[in-house]
């Protein structure tokens, strides 16, 4: 037998708010891959901001889902 989801809370979200959290995620991912496009991956400013990227996911998924981040899906590689 699955063992049951947690509940989701209720979460009062100003829509404002929470459109200007998704346009600010989009523009640092665009940015991030543009950096990691010229600079390549392991470039100390594309890991700098992949890491503030990463915590302002985070928070969206904690103000605007719940309380609770995803979870990070098995690793891929591309071929």
């Amino acid at each position: 037998m699955p063992s049951p989801q947690p509940a989701r809370r209720s979460v009062d979200v100003d829509p404002v708010a929470h459109r200007a959290a998704q346009v600010e995620i989009e523009r640092l991912r665009r940015m991030l891959y543009r950096m990691a496009r010229r600079h390549g991956c392991s470039d100390p400013a594309v890991l700098d901001l992949s890491r503030r990227l990463d915590a302002l996911i985070v928070g969206w998924y904690r103000a605007h889902r719940g309380g609770e981040a995803p979870h990070p899906g098995p690793a891929t590689t591309a071929s």
